[in-house]
């Protein structure tokens, strides 16, 4: 079991990143460019991680902290056949669900401080999945020259056009942001520390988010060739 922070962390100079490790050593077992089996592992993550999660939202109103400090993956076989989420108190509940998910859960009525409106979980979600997730995957990929983050960044697009066609509600109203908007909130953890805050005391455990450019709306250049799992 591999947490993601550290399949992505620099490597020290002179060495390979773990990811690295793991497509040169899936590149010469299947005699394959390492740029093929590259993709291929992207494709394998996308199926096992980011999607389920977005689903899940989509289906319950259940966004996770899902970044790369609370990710587990199995990659005991070199391509990820297993995601782990490991952080029980990191998650928002949807207050648009809140009648459905209390039924589920005994007890969960007398918590109403996991609701949130879902213009500020999709802020936050976009952060968590986004920036600090699948985002930390192609700079690594990138960083490595593996593969060219503009490609990586258009595969990104076409996989997210292709799940909108899927979802239904909150996960398509999400899915639709990422897509569309030229700016995206980006949480500031130096800014959130010069200014003294402290997340798990401040209300709504708000930290300091500011816009950036979205890199996925601004456009892309080179065409992703899809690989069938």
């Amino acid at each position: 079991m591999t947490l993601l922070a550290g399949l992505v962390q620099d490597p020290l100079p002179g060495n390979d990143s773990v990811l690295h490790t793991i497509l040169k050593s899936l590149a010469t077992k299947e005699d394959s460019s390492l740029e093929y089996v590259a993709i291929k592992w992207l494709e394998h993550y996308w199926k096992i991680a980011i999607e389920p999660l977005i689903h899940l939202y989509d289906e319950y109103g259940i966004a996770l902290e899902a970044h790369q400090q609370n990710s587990l993956l199995n990659v005991s076989e070199g391509y990820p056949s297993r995601y782990y989420y490991r952080d029980n108190q990191g998650y928002y509940l949807s207050s648009s669900r809140k009648n459905a998910l209390q039924g589920y859960v005994e007890g969960l009525q007398r918590m109403e401080e996991l609701f949130y409106d879902d213009d500020l979980i999709q802020n936050r979600f976009t952060y968590y999945i986004l920036f600090n997730h699948i985002f930390s995957i192609i700079y690594r990929l990138g960083k490595d020259g593996i593969l060219e983050e503009e490609w990586m960044l258009a595969w990104l697009k076409e996989k997210l056009v292709m799940l909108e066609t899927e979802l239904n509600d909150l996960g398509k109203k999400f899915v639709q942001k990422i897509l569309n908007e030229k700016t995206l909130p980006q949480k500031a953890n130096l800014l959130t520390r010069v200014y003294g805050i402290d997340e798990l005391s401040a209300e709504l455990e708000q930290a300091v988010y500011v816009n950036i450019h979205n890199p996925i709306a601004l456009g892309t250049r080179g065409e992703p060739h899809v690989i069938t799992m």
